[in-house]
């Protein structure tokens, strides 16, 4: 009977210790699947937080062994796969764009490292196809407890098309600097060029005033007039001005024969031209595909300073327009064997308002104007001239 007693006691304190044992460790086992669900959540969080980003991670798990894990979307971004290199900082340094960045990056690093200071840094990249893009990499450092950087984790992303952006805003905002200076230029010049004709005009009248002989009154009449043909002269050119700014590029097709022939017509009965040989030598069927009028007033401009700038005292004066067909351009030539450009003057001769003496006679608009319409029609333009030898402008211009 007391056998059966320990045996029944005993069996029912195993059953017990075992019931518990078993519901302890059902509850841990649920425990450790739940912290492994959180687990998997966490890391899906994570990864769909990564993807979002469109970001590359990597991890140098041991900063003093140079020990580093490259995410296979660090390697996308840069269009490589996992095992064409591992990930080091040798591999790091050959992929950077500018090598002068590397010393910069390692003082970056350094930075973070020692002083805890916020790593982020910009830098180019050269991808796999050898295009270049700008990336940002930011990251975390791990100290140990004695203040030992052990480890670092971080994103690198793709921000090239910010990069472009910024660069366009910059030189949107540089060309609006260079406007307003030239608009600020301008509005200065173009007060002071019409104010002193009309200043000019106005002590014209008031001579007139003072006078009742015919013959002066004649003179001071004549004296005006030349005034008020400068004043129309330069009005003309703030309206080429404007116009060449303001108004889109209309292509057709042009006969330079009969575009030249048109412009020595406007030309040549001008105060000064009566003496002067005008020449020209271009196919009479060559054509160009460009802005009529705006090719128009390019070749008016240039052949109306020859004239105005000619030896007018010597023999033999003559002005010249040739062109040429080279293909997929046209090689226009205006030459004249006047006064010439001094050296000094020629690096400036295209800038606004700009006059090469103070005895000339133009705005200083007429060549400047000459300029930015042969470069709004994709072209370009050159200067020869020697003083007392005549000068040669040299354009090439698309023919489509």
């Amino acid at each position: 009977k007391i056998y059966f007693l320990n045996y029944f006691f005993t069996f029912v304190g195993l059953t017990v210790v075992i019931y518990f044992q078993v519901k302890l460790q059902y509850k841990s086992e649920q425990k450790i699947l739940q912290q492994d669900r959180k687990l998997k959540e966490s890391e899906e969080r994570f990864r769909l937080a990564v993807e979002g980003t469109n970001a590359g991670i990597w991890d140098w798990e041991n900063i003093n062994k140079d020990q580093q894990w490259w995410s296979p979307k660090l390697y996308e971004l840069l269009g490589y796969h996992p095992t064409e290199f591992s990930p080091d900082q040798y591999s790091f340094k050959n992929l950077l764009a500018e090598k002068s960045d590397y010393p910069r990056l390692v003082n970056d690093f350094k930075r973070h490292l020692e002083n805890k200071e916020p790593f982020s840094v910009e830098y180019k990249l050269k991808c796999k196809d050898g295009s270049y893009r700008w990336f940002q990499g930011s990251g975390q450092a791990k100290w140990s407890h004695d203040e030992k950087p052990i480890r670092m984790v971080g994103s690198l992303v793709d921000i090239t098309d910010k990069k472009v952006k910024e660069e366009e805003i910059k030189e949107k905002n540089q060309l609006l600097e260079q406007t307003n200076a030239e608009l600020d230029r301008f509005v200065y010049s173009v007060s002071h060029d019409l104010r002193a004709p009309l200043n000019s005009i106005q002590g014209l009248i008031n001579i007139g005033d003072t006078t009742d002989d015919t013959q002066e009154l004649k003179q001071l009449l004549g004296m005006m007039k030349n005034r008020v043909k400068k004043l129309y002269t330069f009005i003309d050119e703030i309206i080429s001005f404007a116009r060449n700014t303001r108004t889109e590029i209309i292509k057709e097709p042009v006969n330079l024969h009969d575009l030249v022939n048109e412009t020595f017509e406007n030309t040549q009965y001008r105060e000064l031209s009566a003496d002067i040989d005008f020449r020209m030598r271009i196919d009479e069927d060559l054509m160009l595909e460009t802005d009529k009028g705006r090719l128009g007033v390019i070749l008016n401009n240039l052949v109306d300073n020859a004239i105005k700038y000619h030896r007018h005292a010597n023999p033999g004066k003559y002005v010249a327009v040739q062109i040429e067909d080279l293909g997929e351009k046209i090689l226009l030539k205006v030459i004249d064997n006047g006064q010439g450009i001094p050296i000094e003057a020629q690096p400036k001769i295209f800038d606004m308002f700009f006059r090469a003496s103070e005895s000339s006679k133009g705005s200083g608009l007429g060549l400047y104007i000459v300029k930015d319409m042969v470069e709004r029609l994709g072209g370009s333009i050159l200067l020869h001239s020697e003083r007392g030898e005549g000068t040669t402008f040299t354009i090439k211009i698309p023919k489509s």
